[in-house]
C-alpha cells in the first residue's frame, strides 16, 4: 500500500493522513474508497470498499467527500463468501460493507474528521453503452417504484446509464449489449419485484469520415472550362450521436 497510495490518492502523502494510509494505520484517520454499491432488500444500499487507514465503527459520522455531506454508519460488516457478517468495528486493510451512506457511489471517498480529505482518483469505465431500451411498468401504480429501482440499478452497475428522453418522456436504460440489458431487466422483475415492459433495442448509430479526399471540380465561366481541385476533411462529432429504432 505504501507504493499504491501516491498513485491513486490526490492528496499530499507527506501529511499525517497520507502517512497513515501508506502505513495502513488502523489507529489513524478513517479513509475508505467505495468500489461497489450493493442493494439489499433488508439493509438497503451497502457501500463496499477497502479501508486504507483508521477503523470503521458503527455509529461514527463520516464524510462522503464527493457529495460534501456527512452520514452515520448504521451497520458495518465484511463478506464471508456470499454472506455479510456484521461487526462493531473493521480496521484498515479490510474490505468493509457499510450501510447508512446514502449518497455514496462507486469511486466515492469516505473519511472521518472535522474536514474531508482529498479525494481518491475516480474509477474510470472505458466501456460505453451501445444499446438502449425504453422501460415502463406493467402497472402504472408502480411508476414511482420503478424510478427508484432504476436509480438503484445504475448505482449497482456503473456501466448502466438511466435517463429520461426529453422529447418523449420515456425512461431509457442503456447498457453494453442486448444480453446485458436482458440480465438487468430480469433482476428488476425477479429481485426488485417490479413488472416491466421494454421496447425493441435502440441502437446507437454513428457514421463519420476516416480521411480526406481530393477531387476535381468542373465549371464553365464565360465560355471557358475551369477545373479546380478541392480537398475536404470531415471529423466525427460524438455530441451529434443519434438513436435509431429498428
Amino acid at each position: 500500500q505504501r507504493y499504491r497510495i501516491p498513485k491513486i490518492w490526490r492528496g499530499d502523502t507527506s501529511t499525517e493522513v497520507g502517512q497513515q494510509m501508506m502505513a495502513v494505520d488502523k489507529k489513524g484517520q478513517f479513509a475508505m474508497v467505495v468500489t461497489k454499491i450493493i442493494v439489499d432488500r433488508h439493509a438497503g444500499e451497502i457501500a463496499t470498499g477497502r479501508i486504507f487507514s483508521g477503523t470503521a465503527h458503527v455509529g461514527d459520522d463520516v464524510w462522503i467527500v464527493g457529495a460534501k455531506s456527512k452520514r452515520r454508519i448504521v451497520q458495518a460488516g465484511i463478506y464471508m463468501g456470499p454472506d455479510r457478517k456484521n461487526m462493531d468495528e473493521i480496521p484498515a486493510g479490510n474490505i468493509a460493507a457499510l450501510t447508512g451512506l446514502k449518497e455514496a457511489i462507486a469511486g466515492e471517498t469516505i473519511c472521518s474528521g472535522e474536514e474531508p480529505i482529498a479525494a481518491f482518483e475516480a474509477i474510470k469505465h472505458y466501456s460505453e453503452p451501445v444499446v438502449t431500451v425504453a422501460v415502463e411498468p406493467v402497472n402504472t401504480k408502480d411508476l414511482a417504484k420503478l424510478i427508484e429501482v432504476m436509480r438503484q440499478v445504475s448505482k449497482e452497475d456503473p456501466t448502466i446509464q438511466v435517463k429520461i428522453d426529453e422529447e418523449t418522456g420515456e425512461y431509457l436504460m442503456s447498457g453494453m449489449g442486448e444480453l446485458h440489458l436482458e440480465v438487468v431487466g430480469y433482476r428488476i422483475v425477479h429481485n426488485k419485484g417490479v413488472e416491466i415492459r421494454t421496447s425493441e433495442p435502440i441502437v446507437v448509430y454513428r457514421e463519420w469520415c476516416t480521411g480526406s479526399q481530393s477531387r476535381p471540380h468542373h465549371r464553365m465561366w464565360k465560355g471557358n472550362l475551369q477545373i479546380n481541385t478541392t480537398s475536404s476533411i470531415c471529423m466525427s462529432n460524438p455530441s451529434k450521436m443519434r438513436y435509431m429504432r429498428p
